[in-house]
């Protein structure tokens, strides 16, 4: 896949080879993404399909990664063996946040919106739905072959093999909805649940890598 993103990212892995069979990887991942989503919809309380309001939705998230490892090689010439092992550390933080532009009122208590997703809450309108932290750690063992197609650029191909944890931690949703008892808006927030993973499996990653020595 070329398309990076959280569950599938792009690691940016740094070398310094010690002798020619010995090198320090230090590997890291630093992204911050956020998009805005624009509905337009026919304003309440009147008839002109011209009159239109904004409902936005809003997503930001962040993801970091650190590790650091070692890579021993085995071989002449073109082609070379390369195994060793990596330790790694990963946070990423997501949050949606919607906007309406029909209000609740005492003479529009359905005002009309746009359902950007599931509600998880059930009733009301989502304003935020903020994830909890998601933190991991792991170490892998790997092993691969590198091509030198020119002096110095080669491509190479690694499977791992490793243990990791992974936590989520608790999350919020803040939700708007109508107070009938005392004909106004309330606005309410609710903790969310995490999780956490823990897993010894070779399904932690292939990898194709560009290799460029200075």
């Amino acid at each position: 896949f070329w398309n990076f993103s959280a569950s599938n990212p792009m690691q940016i892995i740094c070398k310094r080879m010690v002798d020619d069979n010995t090198a320090y990887r230090a590997i890291f991942r630093l992204g911050v993404n956020s998009f805005k989503d624009v509905n337009y919809l026919v304003q309440d309380g009147q008839s002109d399909p011209l009159v239109t309001v904004e409902d936005i939705r809003k997503n930001s998230n962040m993801a970091i990664g650190l590790g650091f490892g070692l890579e021993k090689r085995r071989g002449k010439g073109r082609v070379q063996g390369i195994y060793g092992g990596t330790a790694m550390i990963n946070i990423a933080t997501d949050k949606n946040t919607y906007e309406y532009g029909n209000a609740y009122s005492e003479t529009n208590l359905l005002p009309t919106r746009t359902l950007w997703a599931a509600n998880p809450m059930g009733y009301g309108w989502v304003l935020e739905n903020k994830n909890g932290t998601n933190f991991g750690l792991g170490v892998q063992g790997f092993v691969g072959v590198e091509y030198f197609f020119a002096p110095k650029i080669s491509l190479s191909g690694e499977f791992r093999y490793g243990i990791g944890y992974n936590t989520l931690g608790d999350g919020e949703v803040t939700v708007q909805s109508w107070d009938f008892a005392n004909s106004a808006v309330k606005t309410t927030s609710t903790s969310t649940g995490g999780n956490s993973r823990f897993g010894l499996d070779t399904g932690i990653g292939g990898f194709l890598n560009l290799n460029f020595y200075f």
